[in-house]
C-alpha cells in the first residue's frame, strides 16, 4: 500500500510540465521540484501516461512525446499502475455512478486507482471536476 503522502499525476499535469506553451507550465515546473526536493513518492497510470504522449504529440511533437515516454518509463521517482482487467473494470462502474459530463473513463480511473493503491492525494489542475468527488473517494487535490 502507498503511503498517505503519496501523490498521483494526472495527465494535465504532466502535460504541462513537458509543453513549455501550457498555460499551466511554470506553475507545473514548480510543483515538480517541490516534490523532487521533498522526496515525494509520485504514482501515474499506463492511461493516463497515453493520454499525455498523445496530447504532447499532437500539440507539441511526436519527438517530445517519445522523449517524454521514455522518461516517465525508466523513472526512479514515478510508479506506473497498470490498469488492469479489474481496475479497468471499477473505472468503468466509476463513469456510469458519476453524473458529471466532463468526467472521461480515464478520470474515473484515476479514482479507481487511489483508492486501489490507497493514495489519498491527486495533483491535478482539473478542479472543477475533481473537487465534488474529493469526500466521496477520500482524497485531497494538490495543486
Amino acid at each position: 500500500m502507498a503511503n498517505k503522502d503519496a501523490v498521483f499525476l494526472d495527465s494535465n499535469f504532466l502535460i504541462a510540465v513537458f509543453n513549455t506553451s501550457d498555460s499551466n507550465h511554470k506553475k507545473a515546473q514548480l510543483l515538480a521540484v517541490s516534490m523532487s526536493e521533498l522526496d515525494t513518492k509520485l504514482y501515474t497510470s499506463n492511461y493516463i501516461l497515453l493520454e499525455v504522449l498523445t496530447v504532447l504529440s499532437q500539440r507539441v511533437n511526436r519527438e517530445i512525446a517519445v522523449e517524454v515516454r521514455d522518461r516517465l518509463l525508466n523513472s526512479e521517482n514515478i510508479e506506473l499502475t497498470h490498469i488492469n482487467e479489474e481496475l479497468n473494470n471499477r473505472s468503468l462502474e466509476i463513469f456510469s455512478e458519476i453524473q458529471t459530463k466532463n468526467m472521461s473513463v480515464v478520470d474515473c480511473s484515476i479514482l479507481a486507482v487511489l483508492n486501489y493503491v490507497g493514495i489519498k492525494q491527486l495533483l491535478t489542475f482539473d478542479i472543477t471536476d475533481f473537487k465534488p468527488l474529493r469526500e466521496r473517494f477520500d482524497f485531497s487535490i494538490v495543486s
